[in-house]
């Protein structure tokens, strides 16, 4: 008989009870808050961390190299049972050192008739309220629901017109929009490519991040900025999916090889 396979280590996640209670009375009144600030009080919460980059002199920089007046960082939609992508989240913006302008969902949904009726709800007044603190954009849930076409359309014009009215945008979206596979990426849903089009047209270069566990270790590896070539394909289908897998594709270079492989589920 074949021994067990020892399991991977895995890093532990503890939410400080000061930070946390602290954090948690400011959202519930829906006072302004910095997320900068509040994920530095968490971050301690992650029992160990790596950094792969220089995000600092990432954003000091700004793309400016590139031409570019802002810039849009992308990341994978990590999770697996027992870690939720806000720890990703967390880590992320404790050490962008300055406030970003997060692109969020407005909702878990489910499948299931009793979490669609009592956890949908209750994170849909959850997730408001934190877009509110902190000023985000909530964007409608993946998968699409067919009633909240306008209102991901308002969302992306909300976006567009942060960053055309911000000197020097920095902008934070997950193009999944939802858990990646286990060990994979998952090519984002329909209208992402053009939504990152959009907003590299606006002058915003576009900073890949990897997010992955590793040796009992949270890794954000960190990727060199790129400016979005200009897709010449006249449907625009086709030139969403083309500009949405070049973006999946930095981010998997940001990530180690077992991690690389694509769900796409929208075929």
């Amino acid at each position: 008989m074949k021994p067990d396979p020892i399991p991977a280590r895995l890093p532990r996640y503890r939410y400080p009870i000061s930070a946390t209670l602290s954090i948690a009375a400011g959202i519930l009144a829906g006072q302004r808050r910095s997320l900068a600030r509040d994920s530095q009080r968490l971050a301690p919460g992650i029992s160990s961390l790596r950094i792969t980059g220089d995000p600092s002199s990432l954003l000091a920089d700004g793309g400016r190299e590139l031409g570019a007046r802002g810039l849009l960082i992308t990341f994978n939609h990590f999770a697996r049972p027992g870690f939720r992508v806000w720890w990703a989240a967390i880590a992320m913006a404790s050490v962008l050192g300055s406030d970003s302008h997060w692109v969020m969902s407005t909702a878990w949904t489910y499948h299931d008739w009793l979490r669609s009726q009592l956890l949908t709800p209750l994170s849909t007044w959850l997730f408001h309220r934190i877009a509110h603190v902190y000023g985000f954009t909530s964007m409608p849930p993946m998968p699409p629901r067919a009633w909240e076409v306008n209102a991901r359309a308002e969302a992306v014009r909300q976006v567009l017109h942060w960053a055309r009215a911000e000197a020097r945008p920095l902008i934070v979206l997950a193009p999944e929009g939802m858990d990646s596979p286990p060990r994979g990426l998952m090519m984002p849903p329909p209208g992402v490519g053009r939504f990152i089009e959009k907003l590299a047209q606006l002058g915003l270069a576009i900073l890949p991040v990897g997010a992955y566990e590793e040796d009992g270790v949270l890794c954000l590896d960190f990727g060199k900025p790129y400016v979005l070539e200009a897709f010449t394909s006249a449907d625009r289908h086709a030139r969403d999916r083309e500009v949405a897998r070049t973006v999946m594709q930095h981010i998997a270079e940001c990530l180690p090889p077992q991690m690389r492989s694509f769900a796409d589920l929208s075929a």
